[in-house]
């Protein structure tokens, strides 16, 4: 099994995992549907589906660059003792994208998906 590095679209922003590839299943028409790992350190198998995350990018090798945090500075708010902290973007939002694009920088060679 190949070590690699699974950038994927969370729930606010784009998410790193690492661990070693154990599949990659397609449609018919070759669309990449799920991508199956162990996660480093651990024994099971986990699942990314395409369904899921409309993003997904995996590069060979551990120890790539982590994305850019998708939460902009903690600021004190309007009342006493409260911080608040918002997303940069919205979920889904091309300007995340462009910003982790410009952040992590992978060699096409080390790319083995990309959707």
């Amino acid at each position: 099994m190949e070590k690699v590095t699974i950038y994927s679209q969370g729930f606010c922003g784009i998410k790193k995992v690492e661990g070693k590839l154990f599949s990659i299943l397609h449609t018919p028409d070759g669309r990449v549907f799920s991508i199956e790992f162990i996660k480093k350190g651990c024994r099971k198998t986990s699942s990314i589906n395409t369904y899921y995350s409309s993003f997904i990018l995996v590069v060979r090798g551990w120890d790539q660059p982590d994305p850019p945090s998708a939460w902009e500075a903690p600021e004190v708010g309007a009342t006493a003792g409260v911080t608040v902290q918002r997303a940069k973007y919205s979920s889904c939002s091309p300007a995340g994208r462009a910003e982790f694009e410009a952040a992590v920088k992978c060699p096409r060679e080390a790319v083995i998906v990309e959707t």
